[in-house]
């Protein structure tokens, strides 16, 4: 994984996932090839500990997962490159990593994922300076001068890095030391994942789909992307028509001012228009991938019935071919986790996320994706209280009323007998 920042990581759900030298400095594109990290220490410390057996600290969030019932990031991801390689074609892999003290130099990588600069033009409240250009712009305005907004942001993330808004930075991503081992890897690849920052705006991400689709590479690799859905103009959609299979994650945290309200846009028309362009593409799969945090704690199931419609609108007379929903879960920060509120103020979202299963039965039983999901969160909605709730949920009053003022919103319009009940807690 190349991250926003430049930083070569080895997972987006780790915590933390940067790959580190043998003189524990952080992997760097502008100073490290993807080669060299992809058989570094780190990489052949974390292959050992995974085929030993052992738990990786950094995957403690797909492990809780795996706890309340929601199938992981991991575990999907085994079961999606059995699906597509084969069992034979792992072992071997396996085996050559013992032989070679955990070493993959014969074994170039399947799936690379590609975080090629935080350009976005979305705010999103659970996001941050290094996924969005546009929080970092707001970020340089807010930090020391809104003295809550500083101190909280500071102790969820450190110190805002000088490089976010830096020439340096936005040009790391067009060395030919960096093109030069993707290019090399991309006759193996079988995947590619592309966020951000908004992956439809970022130049470097269309100019390696077109390269793949005039080398014949767009016959065997599978484009993965998550989107906003603000931006599906013609030369995106006429870049993803070429591959034979393209999967587009739809990032929307709820319907209509739900969504606006956590990303920071008033353009739900338009999200829906540009939406429904991209699955007008026969090539293209797709799935819902709203974040649960208390802001859309009690809201969540209106991405299920929106998913639900769009089925019955798109494929209805289909081999079943549908929309699905993984429910992603905010652990980080960690004053939106749903956690820091009562077991009891969450059974409203519970009870509704049960309703769906009975009034949608056909989509629940036949999507593993949603049934995954609805069954995981359900799950998480009666994990205890977090031991720091007080202390979260003041931070989340302040950082909500700082972005209401800066932003001319208000959450009450979201959710105001919640809104009232956490002011009311602390």
């Amino acid at each position: 994984m190349v991250n926003t920042s430049g930083s070569i990581d080895f997972c987006c759900i780790a915590k933390p996932s940067v790959l580190r030298g043998d003189d524990g400095k952080i992997l760097d594109i502008s100073k490290t090839t993807l080669k060299e990290a992809w058989n570094g220490k780190d990489m052949r410390d974390i292959r050992m500990a995974m085929l030993q057996g052992e738990r990786v600290e950094s995957c403690k969030h797909c492990y809780l997962q795996e706890e309340v019932g929601k199938k992981s990031f991991r575990q999907m991801h085994n079961d999606e490159w059995e699906r597509r390689i084969g069992e034979e074609a792992i072992h071997e892999r396996i085996e050559a990593s013992y032989a070679n003290d955990f070493a993959l130099e014969e074994h170039d990588p399947l799936y690379l994922d590609l975080r090629l600069g935080n350009l976005c033009n979305l705010s999103c409240r659970m996001c941050n300076s290094f996924n969005s250009s546009t929080i970092a712009k707001e970020d340089s305005k807010l930090t020391d001068v809104e003295e809550d907004y500083t101190r909280i942001q500071e102790k969820t993330y450190g110190k805002r890095p000088d490089w976010i808004n830096s020439t340096e930075y936005r040009e790391k991503f067009d060395a030919d030391d960096f093109w030069d081992n993707i290019y090399e890897w991309m006759p193996n690849l079988r995947k590619v994942y592309m966020t951000g920052g908004e992956p439809t705006m970022i130049k470097n991400n269309m100019e390696f789909l077109n390269l793949a689709a005039e080398q014949g590479h767009s016959s065997h690799i599978n484009v993965f992307m998550n989107t906003n859905c603000t931006n599906a103009n013609q030369k995106f959609l006429d870049s993803i028509s070429k591959f034979e299979s393209v999967d587009l994650n739809a990032s929307l945290d709820g319907v209509g001012v739900v969504n606006e309200f956590i990303r920071g846009t008033k353009s739900w028309d338009i999200i829906q228009r540009n939406y429904r362009s991209m699955l007008d593409l026969p090539n293209v799969n797709s799935n819902i991938t709203p974040v649960l945090q208390i802001y859309n704690l009690n809201r969540i199931h209106e991405i299920l019935y929106l998913a639900n419609d769009l089925t019955n609108e798109y494929y209805s007379d289909s081999d079943w071919k549908h929309i699905g929903v993984d429910i992603l879960i905010n652990t980080h920060p960690n004053y939106l986790d749903v956690r820091n509120l009562p077991v009891e103020m969450r059974q409203d979202a519970k009870n509704r996320l049960i309703e769906f299963k009975n009034e949608c039965s056909m989509l629940y039983e036949k999507s593993w994706l949603i049934k995954n999901s609805v069954d995981g969160i359900i799950g998480y909605l009666d994990q205890e209280q977090l031991d720091n709730w007080k202390e979260n949920l003041t931070d989340f009053v302040k950082m909500t009323e700082v972005w209401d003022r800066q932003r001319n919103t208000n959450f009450s319009i979201v959710d105001d007998d919640l809104y009232q009940a956490i002011r009311k807690m602390i």
